[in-house]
């Protein structure tokens, strides 16, 4: 990772949060996962700035990168320099992911809680979100990712973890470069709206960088039936992944 002297974007901010939030461990985790389920061709429709698909590319898997912010393929790309690494992320909208793929990849990755942002990532945190129009996007997403994966192929999507708790929590520090970092996060939940608000503070040095995150609270039981819904034979919930601490971690077989 590049050590910038400012965080001046989003991209910036969750570039630097997730060493807090993942370690190495997660990584092997991860990879042990995916080749215990024979995943070969692998497909991170929300790659952000590039964790985990970069460390999957380096550890022999076949990666294709697409995001739906140019904020975040912009870092994405100077990692991709950084690390040598041959993948050029496609900017895409998740539901239409099926115009583009169509039972190509042994697995898909929607990870870092990305699926509830699908209507409301890139826009002003603070105001409000319709979750109806948020719960159609995630439905009309998860059709697309299911539609692009092989026979038999999986789904990997994390949200929320079951037992996080509204209020602030020190997510993890890290020092980077002879730089120290800290993460603090806020959480909040407006139930009666279906709303969650997470404020992100990153501390570096004597700076602090704020983001505000605003999402679908997204009930578990309806993802598992949004999932079901679509045509997911399986679904397993809850799937164990040492080092993943933040988020709950579900697969779904085509």
């Amino acid at each position: 990772m590049v050590i910038k002297k400012v965080i001046q974007n989003r991209a910036d901010h969750w570039q630097y949060s997730i060493p807090m939030l993942w370690n190495e461990t997660y990584v092997k985790s991860l990879e042990q996962l995916l080749k215990d389920k024979r995943v070969r061709k692998v497909l991170d429709p929300a790659c952000g700035v590039g964790f985990p698909a970069l460390d999957l590319a380096e550890r022999g898997f076949e990666v294709t990168a697409s995001d739906g912010d140019p904020v975040m393929l912009e870092n994405f790309k100077q990692e991709t320099e950084m690390r040598k690494r041959d993948i050029i992320p496609q900017q895409t909208d998740w539901r239409m992911l099926s115009s583009q793929y169509k039972n190509e990849f042994d697995a898909v990755i929607v990870r870092g809680n990305s699926l509830v942002y699908v209507d409301s990532w890139a826009v002003e945190q603070r105001k409000p979100i319709n979750v109806e129009k948020t719960d159609k996007g995630i439905q009309e997403s998860l059709a697309n990712f299911r539609a692009v994966l092989k026979p038999k192929g999986i789904l990997y999507v994390d949200i929320f973890h079951r037992f996080e708790t509204q209020g602030l929590e020190t997510m993890g520090s890290k020092t980077i470069d002879g730089l120290d970092f800290s993460l603090d996060f806020d959480v909040a939940y407006e139930k009666k709206n279906g709303i969650r608000r997470i404020v992100s503070k990153l501390y570096y040095g004597r700076k602090q960088h704020s983001r505000v995150y605003t999402s679908f609270l997204l009930p578990h039981e309806r993802l598992v039936y949004l999932l079901k819904h679509v045509g997911f034979k399986e679904v397993e919930p809850y799937v164990p992944i040492d080092g993943e601490n933040v988020y709950s971690v579900f697969i779904a077989r085509k």
